[in-house]
């Protein structure tokens, strides 16, 4: 070979670096209930900007099915956009975390807990931070095969948290029980099911003079699942994802892998950002399913998202957020409800 042939042909420039953005962003809108109007301004839900519209290769003025072209005002500028007052999101991914009010610095998700432990109060300086990249089903059906970047924080941030992990995490943990109960080995991913999201109706949030009211992330999903296989069944089969996509090699792979550098960036504050997602813990979910239970018992004039809301107010009287209740939180809160409807049970006998 001579000098001239030792280095000659082609060589491959590219560089496998990963995507440089993410092509666009929902955010949360949390409505405005002083509005009289009956429009997305005044309900909140999922907002996705013009910008990120059109990076996804669509137009601006042709929104799908759930959605609608709205002007919604950001501090001093208005913005456009699509308002979906109801959209379906596959959940590839989640980082949740705690932010400090006044300096932004980032901790894990087990932070506010330190914090409430030490008794010193600074708990309350923490708001929470979520990071979802999600498949939204709406755009899925536009043609669109990019994912989603889901950001918000606060108070917004800790209901959509509980939606993925008592809602959705409910329905993977026992869709794998049925699965093993065939004698498969394996687990039942998230993304399996759509998450419906919708505005929640308008909820108080804050405290003192920083109180507000605002529509929180919510969903269609029951917080207690049918015991029945059949019913489960009935229950989950519109909210499988269809094709391959959640199979080994599928499109959700894919696109884990091909934004997995830009994703371990973002979500690095929550922890360890290739840390497979914790499977649901069924003691915690246990608890908790015992814990309704006895509200039923004890507030059977409340339907179920009375009964949920009740928990959740008990819970904060008593300092202790309801996202990251543990299932010691939900065992006292069971004892206690059940003690609250003994004297209901004695009425009814008496009656």
């Amino acid at each position: 070979m001579s000098g001239d042939d030792l280095f000659g042909g082609e060589y491959s420039q590219a560089r496998a670096t990963g995507r440089a953005a993410w092509p666009a962003t929902l955010q949360w809108h949390g409505g405005n209930s002083r509005s009289a109007r009956d429009d997305f301004e005044s309900r909140g839900g999922f907002f996705l900007p013009e910008e990120g519209v059109r990076n996804l290769g669509l137009d601006p003025h042709e929104p799908p099915v759930g959605a609608a072209y709205e002007a919604l005002k950001f501090e001093t500028k208005r913005e456009q956009g699509w308002g979906f007052s109801a959209i379906n999101l596959a959940v590839l991914q989640t980082a949740f975390g705690w932010e400090d009010r006044d300096t932004r610095q980032r901790f894990t998700r087990d932070e506010y807990r330190r914090r409430r432990e030490s008794q010193d109060g600074s708990e309350a300086k923490l708001r929470g931070r979520l990071y979802v990249m999600a498949v939204a089903r709406e755009l899925a059906d536009l043609g669109v095969t990019e994912p989603v970047l889901v950001t918000l924080r606060g108070t917004y941030s800790r209901a959509l948290d509980v939606l993925i992990r008592d809602r959705l995490g409910a329905i993977a943990a026992h869709a794998t029980k049925l699965r093993q109960r065939r004698g498969m080995t394996g687990a039942v991913p998230r993304e399996a099911f759509w998450l419906p999201v919708t505005p929640g109706a308008p909820a108080r949030v804050g405290s003192g003079a920083n109180t507000s009211e605002v529509a929180l992330p919510s969903s269609s999903l029951p917080e207690t699942l049918p015991t029945d296989d059949d019913a489960f069944r009935a229950l989950v089969r519109p909210l499988l994802v269809p094709g391959d996509s959640a199979r080994p090699g599928g499109h959700f792979d894919a696109l884990c892998a091909e934004y997995r550098p830009l994703w371990d960036g973002l979500a690095a504050f929550a922890g360890s950002a290739n840390a497979p997602e914790a499977a649901p813990d069924e003691e915690d979910g246990g608890a908790r399913e015992e814990c309704l239970r006895q509200a039923a018992a004890a507030y059977p004039e409340l339907d179920e998202a009375g009964r949920a809301a009740r928990i959740n107010e008990v819970f904060a009287r008593h300092g202790i957020d309801a996202a990251t209740a543990t299932p010691d939180d939900y065992r006292r809160m069971a004892d206690w409800l059940r003690r609250k409807a003994v004297p209901q049970l004695v009425r009814a006998i008496a009656s």
